[in-house]
C-alpha cells in the first residue's frame, strides 16, 4: 500500500471533480481534506453555463482532459479528499482507463509475457 505521499506524487496539484451528495462541479486540490465549490452552481436540476447537453460529470471529464489528467487521477482525488491521501482508493494505479476501481467484478488486465528466443 502507497503513502499519502506517494499517492499524492502521482496526481496533479489540482482537478475537477464531482461531489457525491449533489451532483455538483467542485474543485479538489492534492492532499488536502474537502473540496472548493464554484462560485458558479452547477447541479443537476440547473443550466450549466459550459454546455446544456452535458452533464456535471461530463464536464469535468471535460475540463480535466485539456489539462491531461485522467479519469483515473480525478477518481483518486475524489476518494482521497474525502477518505485520506493513503487509503489504495487515493492512488490512480487503482482505477482503469475509465476511472472504475479495479475489483473483482473489474479485474486488472494481466500483463502478457513475452518470451525471448
Amino acid at each position: 500500500m502507497n503513502t499519502a505521499k506517494q499517492n499524492i506524487e502521482t496526481l496533479p496539484e489540482w482537478c475537477w471533480a464531482i461531489l457525491p451528495i449533489d451532483k455538483s462541479l467542485v474543485r479538489v486540490k492534492a492532499g488536502e481534506s474537502g473540496y472548493y465549490p464554484l462560485n458558479v452552481a452547477l447541479t443537476e436540476d440547473k443550466k450549466r453555463v459550459f454546455d446544456p447537453d452535458l452533464t456535471n460529470d461530463q464536464i469535468a471529464d471535460k475540463l480535466n482532459a485539456e489539462r491531461g489528467i485522467s479519469k483515473a487521477q480525478r477518481k483518486a482525488m475524489e476518494w482521497g479528499s474525502m477518505f485520506g491521501w493513503e487509503t489504495p482508493l487515493a492512488n490512480p494505479d487503482n482505477y482503469n482507463k475509465e476511472g472504475i476501481p479495479y475489483s473483482e467484478k473489474n479485474p486488472r488486465p494481466v500483463a502478457k509475457k513475452v518470451s525471448k528466443r
